[in-house]
């Protein structure tokens, strides 16, 4: 039996009579090469979450130790190409600008045709150790905490900006949490281009990704910013839980960030931020709550053997925005996106809307 509760498949089925509308996408600016780990102990036993690799490590401080790296995948990634690559496979017509290839688009990214890229910088190269319950990435971020607007538009002349992101069903602005000047390209995006008449999206969809590394002064900073956007910008403001709970206990917003319930999570962040929209996800649960269509949660379609999980959030995003872009109600917009997650993990590949359906409707609760 599916999870997704036969209110929301109800709500689905309004919606499939007919195939959905054809959307465009234009969305910025990050773009990495991820190669993908899993981590050995030794024996072919592996460390199965990040906690037995802390632990390990921590006993085994003062001493030389050597572990095994086992290889998964080679793969773009970056929160703006892994979204950007998942909404072209539900339909949309999407370009991506980012740092995806300086001199030439990245053969990683060349290789996926249904996103039209522009490059402006070399992706940055990561390794990515996968556990059962999260990621840990490595890399040289110094590019990241450099590259500002000038960096863009020294690559990207005005023409192609304005025809990557004027008058789109959809923008979306990804990983505040790793470029450093991110809330100021934003803000030269919005006064520059989407501000001039017509060149509004109907969503402007914000993932900030994780902001540990930002201080108080800039997250303030990035507060200042969401209340400034003209509120004929429908803002769409989609985090990870924890990322979520950073954020709240930065923005002074009502209830214990590290305690209270995601509902009181979600509705503190709209009210705090002022934004149309909040969207907050976990392994389990998905929920979104709007200033003016009320809220709505989810499950997620959750499987105990997923064959990647790095893009997870990334791929919801994509299914949350197509689905709000056709004008669906939220909880049929969640149910999308925990089903091109679903099929994601799944595959180990974005999926078709037709396929992401078919998920919906055919995959059976799995115990946690």
């Amino acid at each position: 039996m599916s999870p997704i509760p036969g209110a929301a498949l109800a709500a689905l089925d309004a919606h499939l009579g007919a195939p959905p509308r054809a959307i465009s996408a234009g969305m910025g600016f990050d773009g990495f090469v991820d190669t993908i780990y899993r981590v050995e102990r030794g024996g072919g036993e592996r460390f199965e979450s990040s906690k037995d690799l802390a632990a390990f490590l921590a006993s085994a401080s003062g001493q030389n130790h050597s572990l095994g790296l086992t290889f998964v995948a080679r793969a773009l990634g970056g929160n703006m190409p892994l979204f950007a690559r998942a909404l072209a496979h539900l339909g949309a017509e999407v370009t991506g600008v980012g740092m995806v290839g300086k001199a030439g688009t990245h053969p990683l990214f060349a290789s996926e045709p249904g996103v039209r890229w522009v490059g402006f910088e070399e992706p940055v190269e990561t390794i990515a150790l996968e556990f059962e319950n999260g990621k840990l990435f490595l890399a040289d971020t110094g590019v990241l905490e450099e590259v500002g607007w000038e960096s863009v538009v020294d690559r990207v002349d005005a023409p192609t900006m304005r025809a990557a992101f004027t008058g789109k069903d959809v923008v979306a602005l990804t990983n505040w949490g790793e470029m450093r000047h991110a809330t100021a390209i934003w803000h030269r995006l919005i006064e520059g281009i989407l501000r001039e008449p017509g060149a509004a999206p109907g969503l402007l969809v914000i993932d900030l990704a994780d902001g540990t590394r930002r201080s108080q002064a800039e997250t303030e900073e990035l507060f200042d910013f969401l209340a400034a956007i003209p509120r004929a910008m429908r803002v769409v403001l989609i985090m990870n839980e924890g990322e979520a709970r950073l954020v709240h206990r930065r923005s002074g917003a009502p209830g214990d960030a590290d305690s209270c319930s995601l509902d009181v999570l979600g509705t503190g962040l709209l009210a705090r931020l002022g934004v149309h929209e909040v969207v907050v996800r976990n392994a389990w649960t998905s929920g979104a709550w709007s200033e003016d269509q009320g809220s709505a949660r989810m499950p997620t379609l959750h499987t105990a053997t997923p064959l990647v999980r790095t893009g997870a959030g990334d791929n919801f995003n994509a299914g949350y925005a197509f689905a709000r872009a056709q004008g669906w109600a939220l909880d049929a917009a969640l149910a999308l996106g925990v089903a091109t997650a679903g099929m994601y993990v799944r595959t180990g590949t974005s999926s078709s809307f037709e396929d992401v359906v078919r998920l919906l409707r055919d995959v059976e609760a799995e115990p946690e």
